[in-house]
């Protein structure tokens, strides 16, 4: 694992050596080193050519945006509704819970804190969700008490707000299955997440649990 280490930290010291270097190449030989451009009144990066075509596409992919706004809107406690399906279907069990949405990062990520009602009245599960502007689209990870693996999902959002993330299910003798998960608003105030699963070779996803989100005031 330590050269895993060393690689990231090499790449990170590789960026900014590039730019350090850039500036100790003009002080050793003689021409004073170019100082940084003032920043405009509100703060963001002058409007002219003092960036190089790399650090304004840095800038852009660092940059948060509608995407990132979008899922701000949620930030706040939530009382939760959960609903979940046995194999055999049916009427689901029903149980309640609550979360806590809230932006970390510079407001590039969402982190949900949920505990309670789901699998037992002892649950607690722990979720981030960023959009990515390189790949321009939803990414998340899912960690609770019930497991040791972390579910990592990617997705898009159509233009009724709704987000759908998938990803392929492995380990556990469940290779090839295809879990969905979609996030339907429900106005400013309300949330569902529905959860789908498409066994291999089945024509067909089943819905196998739903959460319903409302605002607490």
């Amino acid at each position: 694992m330590r050269w895993r280490w060393t690689a990231a930290i090499a790449a990170v010291l590789a960026v900014s050596g590039t730019l350090v270097g850039s500036v100790l190449s003009q002080e050793e030989g003689g021409a004073p080193a170019k100082q940084p451009p003032a920043k405009s009144r509100d703060g963001s990066p002058p409007a002219d050519d003092a960036l190089s075509p790399e650090a304004a596409a840095w800038i852009a992919r660092m940059t948060p945006g509608d995407a990132h706004a979008k899922l701000a809107a949620l930030a706040g406690e939530w009382t939760v509704t959960v609903r979940l399906w046995s194999g055999g279907g049916g009427r689901p069990a029903e149980s309640t819970g609550r979360a806590t949405f809230r932006m970390t990062l510079g407001d590039r990520y969402l982190e949900q804190e949920f505990s309670g009602g789901f699998m037992g009245p002892d649950y607690e599960g722990r979720g981030i969700t960023g959009y990515d502007n390189e790949a321009r689209e939803f990414v998340g990870v899912w960690m609770d008490n019930m497991r040791t693996e972390i579910a990592q999902f990617r997705g898009t959002m159509d233009a009724e707000g709704r987000i759908t993330l998938a990803r392929r299910s492995i380990g556990g003798g469940n290779d090839g299955r295809i879990e969905t998960e979609v996030r339907t608003p429900l106005g400013r105030d309300g949330l569902r997440i529905e959860c789908f699963v498409k066994e291999p070779g089945g024509a067909t996803a089943t819905r196998i649990l739903e959460m319903v989100y409302s605002r607490r005031k």
